[in-house]
């Protein structure tokens, strides 16, 4: 299967149509897919497999849908979009769809659907389930008779229960892991009785469709036996599509309905009890006039509240189609939606786009499917992940920095927040120390008048979201409360002394006892000191200095791990297993401690294959998908060290149609610092694609962090810091940011 992803994180343009209002809180688009098996795909349904990505099953029409024979369609894709495996499976001169797909207990895949006989429409679909194992591999196929499956649970007990249609009556099957059928009953005494959802409740199911006019909801225990039936008719037809189970109790279900005046379809948000009876009804608005609002997924959120997505149709038969989100409270009140334009993303389509089904992604976010038509050309399965929607209020600064604390007896501590909601409501602070509410100001001091470990936490709220810091407090007799050096992660040359030592605070003047422990290369033993202590380190390879501090039987021990290297002490990129796009060029650099020396050799390899370059770095290009090793050989007299880097090259997944994007950073970017080398200030310049925490500090040759410039959240786009090197001596400096997941690292020469 081929397939085009448009990583959309380079800019966060969610396009809303400009007869709307933008509202807040609107998440950005993380990457969309299509999927293209050279037939017309559509995704019915997507299921979040556990930290292991998403499964989607649907349709592949040979020719244009409902004028053409359809197989059944399932694709397999990870947390990033990629895909993994896909299946094709149908009957012959037959339409051939999957509406539902879940992973079992047994990591197997169990899906429903229909197959209906093409083009001879006289005859009626029959129920279709389909089992494949965790690589997409048929398992088992199953006809149950005359209908059609649009939902499929797992129970509880381990059985499989599948809801929908047969012969105008609400329908739902019982089978077991091999297809065996337990039981399976027909509900429903109106002209058309549809199921189209179920969840699976305390005694049984609660199933939900179309009952004539009415939105239907009805109960069966686990044998089958209805417990209850209840019809909600609001307009002049509501029908339900998806349901969701609610935090609160009962059951959120979106539909769509049919007004009086013949206008819609619109959407229809209803929320029903434990019993089915109707709580309250919303018909969330996004597009009237022109537009119809169809094809409703819903999905409780982890946080509050619900999301809907589905289509907006225009121009004769829903010719033009826009897939739409819209994120409301437990009230069913919005929060935000989007309309996305897909003729803004060239090749996702133009006439037809929708989406049918959302769940929750792995990170929390939202992940919806459907399709994507563009022009003429036939539809693609098309799968949207949005950005993590952030609602709790967000802590932008708290002093102090370290939650975790050690004071003694009789100490005070000022303890600070500073905090700002996404929505811009105004927030309320409460500050609890164990079962005692202490104030409601930004600010609190405590003092700790008595020995033992001590919670105390800051609560921000804008009334509906609630975000929470805990500082973890231990009061003791005595404890560490300094050492050097500062930064227990170094790395030195081989030869090097470092003084070591640490500071201990305490209530009264105390007898201690000390020792110092080296562990790695050259053996575990102890070494001579008491609050300080040198060592040399002679030989390269990693390395453990441990100290202990003793009093009273109470031990306290701090550690620093060292990085003995003989000549190179920093390589560029820092990460050894790197993944890159083909056609990609790198650069490779190695950073000996004594640049400047005269007995330097340098040698590179490709695949064992010597390169043409004799300096600290070299540029590679990277044509072909493959896995490549890169090797720096360092020679500096009779000591060496070497580097060794692996690259795999994989295809590019940007269309020609999207050079402009291409171009674009996809992922938080520091910039060469201007001017390099520098004699008292340089600055530095980072690109974001979206909004981050960014952590951008400066280290000594010795790995020694010397300045933090930026630690907190900054906005999206090109941002500039400037360090200012002050009364640091001259010398080489790394820059060090780390932006979401992303480490970059890059040197500077500060000279005199």
């Amino acid at each position: 299967m081929k397939f085009s992803t448009y990583f959309l994180t380079v800019f966060l343009w969610i396009i809303v149509f400009p007869l709307l209002v933008e509202v807040q809180a609107q998440p950005g688009l993380d990457w969309v897919q299509t999927y293209d098996t050279g037939r017309a795909e559509r995704f019915c349904d997507i299921y979040t497999v556990p930290d292991n990505g998403y499964v989607m099953c649907g349709s592949a029409f040979t020719e244009e849908p409902w004028d053409s024979t359809a197989d059944m369609l399932a694709v397999r894709i990870d947390n990033d979009g990629n895909e993994q495996w896909q299946t094709v499976i149908g009957f012959e001169n037959s339409i051939d769809i999957l509406f539902s797909v879940i992973e079992t207990d047994f990591g197997t895949f169990m899906c429903g659907g229909y197959a209906e006989p093409f083009p001879d429409r006289d005859n009626v679909p029959e129920t279709v389930v389909v089992h494949l194992d965790a690589e997409g591999n048929q398992i088992w196929l199953n006809r149950y008779g005359q209908g059609e499956l649009h939902a499929i649970i797992e129970l509880k007990s381990g059985e499989y229960i599948g809801a929908g249609w047969s012969n105008r009556m609400g329908y739902l099957i019982c089978f077991d892991l091999e297809g065996n059928v337990l039981w399976e009953n027909r509900y429903g005494d109106q002209e058309y009785n549809y199921f189209f959802t179920m969840r699976e409740t305390q005694g049984g199911i609660v199933a939900a469709g179309r009952a004539g006019r009415g939105a239907w909801v009805a109960k069966v225990d686990f044998g089958g036996e209805l417990i209850w039936s209840r019809e909600h008719q609001i307009e002049n037809s509501d029908w339900i599509i998806d349901m969701t189970s609610s935090r609160n109790g009962g059951f959120a279900m979106s539909g769509y309905l049919f007004s009086d005046d013949r206008r819609g379809p619109h959407i229809l948000l209803m929320k029903v009890g434990d019993d089915g009876e109707m709580e309250w009804h919303r018909f969330p608005p996004i597009a009237r006039g022109e537009f119809r609002e169809s094809c409703p997924g819903i999905v409780q959120m982890e946080e509050n509240g619900f999301t809907i997505v589905g289509r907006l149709s225009a121009g004769a038969w829903g010719s033009t189609c826009y897939p739409y989100a819209i994120r409301l409270n437990s009230a069913g009140v919005e929060r935000w939606h989007s309309i996305y334009d897909m003729e803004e993303i060239e090749s996702l389509g133009r006439i037809n786009s929708n989406f049918h089904e959302v769940t929750i992604a792995n990170d929390g976010s939202l992940i919806a499917a459907g399709c994507a038509q563009h022009d003429d050309e036939n539809e693609n399965g098309l799968v949207m992940k949005l950005e993590p929607e952030i609602l709790n209020p967000i802590f932008l600064h708290w002093e102090p920095e370290d939650t975790l604390l050690e004071v003694l007896e009789g100490d005070t501590v000022e303890f600070l927040v500073r905090a700002f909601d996404q929505q811009d409501d105004e927030l309320s602070y409460l500050w609890i120390m164990g079962e005692d509410s202490l104030s409601e100001d930004t600010t609190i001091t405590v003092i700790f008048d008595e020995l033992g470990d001590f919670e105390v936490q800051c609560q921000v709220s804008d009334g509906e979201f609630t975000s929470a810091i805990t500082w973890h407090v231990s009061v003791l007799e005595w404890y560490i409360d300094g050492f050097l050096p500062d930064s227990t992660l170094i790395t030195i040359r081989r030869g090097t002394f470092i003084d070591f030592s640490h500071h201990v605070r305490s209530i009264n003047e105390l007898d201690f006892t000390y020792s110092w422990e080296h562990f790695g290369r050259g053996g575990n033993f102890e070494f001579e000191g008491e609050d300080s202590a040198r060592y040399e380190f002679e030989l390269t390879g990693d390395h453990i200095i441990r100290a202990w501090v003793m009093h009273d039987n109470v031990n306290r021990t701090l550690e620093w791990d060292i990085n003995v290297r003989s000549i190179v002490w920093w390589w560029w990129p820092h990460e050894f297993d790197i993944s890159a796009p083909e056609d990609t060029t790198m650069v490779f650099e190695v950073f000996p401690f004594n640049e400047e020396s005269d007995s330097l050799d340098f040698s590179w390899f490709l695949n064992n294959e010597a390169l043409e370059s004799d300096t600290s770095l070299i540029e590679i290009s990277f044509p072909e998908i493959d896995e490549f090793e890169i090797t720096a050989y360092v020679n500096e007299g009779m000591e060496s060290d070497t580097i060794r880097w692996t690259v795999n090259v994989l295809e590019r997944t940007f269309t020609t149609d999207l050079t402009d994007l291409a171009d674009l950073p996809v992922s938080p970017v520091l910039y060469p610092a201007s001017p390099n080398p520098f004699n008292s200030s340089v600055m530095l310049s980072i690109y974001l694609p979206k909004a981050s925490r960014v952590m951008l500090t400066v280290f000594d040759i010795n790995g020694r962090e010397i300045a933090r410039l930026v630690d907190r959240c900054v906005t999206a786009g090109n941002q500039t810091f400037v360090w200012n090197a002050g009364d640091f001596p001259t010398g080489v400096y790394v820059v060090h940011m780390e932006a979401g997941e992303k480490l970059e690292m890059q040197k500077i020469v500060l000279m005199r």
